[in-house]
């Protein structure tokens, strides 16, 4: 057992410096899962570095773009022992977030037991705990609420799958590749994207490939490493619709689909117009 804690602890410390994630050892458990969480993550930090240098000083996809996997158990003292506020962690549930027993302050009822911190009772985080959100996605950054305060040097980010888009993703297979711009053409995808994805103001064709590669840019916008971005609209900060509305390059929908119309333009040929639709190019 020693043994194979302190190979653990080597092959860490290899990547030691460099910009880690890890996935969830327990909510993201299933073998078909965490191969598609990776492959989402891969594919968003593929994205992210094709657009670093256009975007360069005002967003921080460069160091987005220089994520790398780690493969350890992220509960496991090695990983404890190494991590640090650039790693990330991404989680396929909310499970961590626990109820908080005699809190000293009445707006503070939950801790995270990743993090190791008191979570504020109108933190987004806690919507992933209810069925009924239509969040699909929650970072916890290094960032803290309490003026004054600094950001301890071992706790990592986190990036929270709401449970059932994860699942609902992984079930259809839901990639952004070259079927899934053909499917993007057809109106039934996008009837459906009306229906499942309330969070969109007005559904345009390119809102369909809003899979979960565009919600981990998304999110990973979000982080400290990767500008704290925020979401400037409020509940009117995602879609297609509102980016064209809001041109606000510290919107992260804004910063997510800049990241993926260059992936159209550069890798599949095709263009978006100021109403979303794809128009194919040679």
């Amino acid at each position: 057992m020693m043994l194979k804690f302190y190979l653990c602890l080597a092959f860490v410390q290899v990547v030691f410096g460099a910009n880690r994630y890890v996935i969830d050892s327990v909510s993201c458990k299933d073998d078909a899962v965490n191969a598609a969480v990776r492959l989402y993550m891969d594919n968003a930090i593929s994205k992210a570095g094709l657009v670093a240098k256009i975007l360069a000083p005002k967003a921080h996809f460069e160091p987005i773009g220089k994520y790398v996997y780690v493969d350890i158990d992220n509960r496991s003292d090695a990983w404890k022992q190494t991590r640090d506020k650039s790693d990330l962690e991404i989680h396929c549930n909310g499970d961590y977030i626990t109820p908080l027993q005699d809190s000293p302050e009445p707006n503070i009822n939950w801790r995270d037991e990743i993090q190791g911190l008191p979570v504020l009772d109108d933190d987004s985080i806690l919507n992933i705990k209810d069925e009924k959100t239509i969040l699909v996605a929650v970072t916890s950054p290094a960032r803290t609420w309490k003026e004054g305060e600094t950001w301890p040097d071992n706790i990592p980010e986190v990036i929270t799958f709401n449970p059932w888009y994860i699942k609902h993703a992984v079930e259809k297979k839901s990639i952004f590749n070259s079927d899934r711009i053909k499917k993007a053409l057809q109106p039934s995808l996008l009837k459906a994207i009306k229906i499942k994805f309330q969070r969109y103001t007005h559904a345009a064709n390119v809102d369909t490939l809003d899979t979960p590669e565009l919600t981990l840019i998304h999110e990973l916008t979000h982080t400290a490493l990767g500008g704290l971005s925020r979401d400037t609209g409020g509940s009117k900060s995602y879609g297609w619709y509102n980016c064209v509305r809001l041109k606000d390059v510290d919107n992260a929908d804004n910063l997510a689909y800049f990241a993926l119309v260059v992936d159209l333009i550069q890798n599949y040929k095709y263009e978006v117009d100021d109403k979303g639709n794809l128009q194919s190019f040679t």
